[in-house]
């Protein structure tokens, strides 16, 4: 003997989906993504930056990669 379970769906339901809705978690996601790539590529950059300037500048010798590469990201932020 089988029971058969009875499911309904309300009657006041609420179909107010916008497109908005959908999309704008969407775009969010990859102005994210978009926002990492941007801050990876300006990292790698300073960090090559600071590479040339240790091996090929006489006044960077005494500091730092890392020195030289928090130096350079915080002057791009002022």
């Amino acid at each position: 003997m089988s029971t058969i379970i009875e499911t309904r769906l309300p009657d006041n339901r609420n179909a107010n989906l916008s497109l908005e809705k959908i999309l704008k978690p969407i775009y969010r996601f990859f102005v994210c993504i978009f926002n990492s790539l941007v801050e990876a590529r300006r990292l790698q950059a300073a960090y090559e930056t600071a590479r040339h300037l240790t091996t090929h500048n006489k006044d960077f010798k005494q500091m730092s990669h890392s020195e030289i590469v928090q130096w350079i990201l915080n002057k791009d932020n002022k």
